[in-house]
């Protein structure tokens, strides 16, 4: 996986729900799916003790996109946001930790 991206779309949280995503997975190996799982922890923790925001870059049907917000809970196919908007895990590329 590379850590930078040509084109990366902004996408405001609140227009995630409209995304499509597809079911593969878009890392390559096991090592880069346990750091992604590591971060994810990371981030919901500081999100929930100090409502600490991260850009996660994610993909959908279309394109990548990143979009900056605080992870709030987690379970083994979703991370959730605010009002309960969820970003499929496999669709995620990595968390940037601002």
């Amino acid at each position: 996986m590379s850590t930078a991206f040509a084109h990366v779309a902004y996408t405001e949280k609140e227009k995630v729900p409209s995304l499509v995503f597809p079911l593969g997975e878009v890392l390559d190996s096991a090592e880069e799916i346990k750091k992604r799982s590591n971060d994810i922890n990371q981030a919901m923790d500081a999100g929930n003790i100090a409502q600490f925001k991260v850009l996660i870059f994610f993909e959908d049907d279309k394109e990548i996109r990143e979009v900056e917000t605080t992870i709030w809970d987690r379970d083994k196919n979703y991370v959730y946001l605010k009002n309960s908007i969820a970003i499929p895990v496999n669709r995620i590329h990595k968390i940037k930790f601002n």
